[in-house]
């Protein structure tokens, strides 16, 4: 990879072909498995929105807490568990609140896989 734009002209024939990503390496560091600094993964995402439609409690760590939000994202009901802070988690965005999550691609029945959310639309609220 030559500089930035070629790492998005590249990563994106490799997503086109089917692939999550790609892995960047330090080419002066010797191959090696597992994770590290010198090896780093560059997954591109897109984001949408959807809308809180219900709040699902959590188990284990999260009990007392929210564990994920149902929510209608162009006419499916979705979760999203992931991306939450435990603040975030004590006082999850209410029930009809627009969200904003990205997500790597669909699945092959068009639901957004792997997820996660980014923030509460705030700007939507003050528009309404």
């Amino acid at each position: 990879i030559k500089d930035k734009s070629h790492l998005e002209v590249f990563s994106k024939k490799v997503m086109i072909l089917g692939g999550e990503g790609v892995v960047l390496r330090d080419p002066k560091a010797a191959y090696f498995t597992g994770r590290s600094s010198k090896a780093i993964k560059y997954k591109a995402y897109l984001d949408d929105e959807c809308r809180v439609e219900g709040i699902i409690a959590g188990k284990g760590k999260y009990k007392g807490k929210m564990g994920s939000l149902a929510c209608r994202y162009k006419n499916r009901l979705i979760r999203i568990g992931t991306g939450f802070s435990d603040l975030e988690r004590s006082d999850p965005p209410s029930v009809g609140t627009l969200i904003s999550f990205k997500y790597y691609g669909l699945t092959r029945m068009g639901n957004p896989r792997f997820p996660v959310f980014l923030r509460e639309r705030y700007d939507e609220k003050l528009h309404q």
